[in-house]
């Protein structure tokens, strides 16, 4: 069985990440990085760490990859103009008494 690796993730959210009942990645390029117990029992893996640095295409099915890399790609470029704040560039208002 998985055992979460102390400082995987900031702010302790291995324990969440770990018992959540749905299958949870992350990728690092198309490199899986994290993948959770329920994922890795899902897709018949004996344990997490036979997927960790595995490419993300050879999960997924044939004939969605193509699709699947698209989506991917389209994450990457929302993310990369949330970095550069060109996404979400926002004034936040506190309520009143908060610094």
């Amino acid at each position: 069985m998985h055992r979460p690796v102390p400082g995987r993730f900031p702010c302790g959210y291995d324990p969440v990440l770990e018992a959540l009942p749905i299958g949870i990645y992350f990728l690092e390029g198309d490199r899986l990085r994290y993948v959770n117990p329920w994922l890795s029992e899902a897709l018949g893996y004996g344990n997490c760490e036979e997927l960790i640095g595995k490419s993300f295409p050879e999960i997924i099915h044939p004939d969605d990859r193509e699709r699947i890399k698209l989506e991917i790609q389209g994450q990457t470029a929302r993310t990369d103009r949330m970095k550069s704040g060109a996404a979400c560039s926002k004034r936040m208002d506190p309520p009143s008494g908060c610094a």
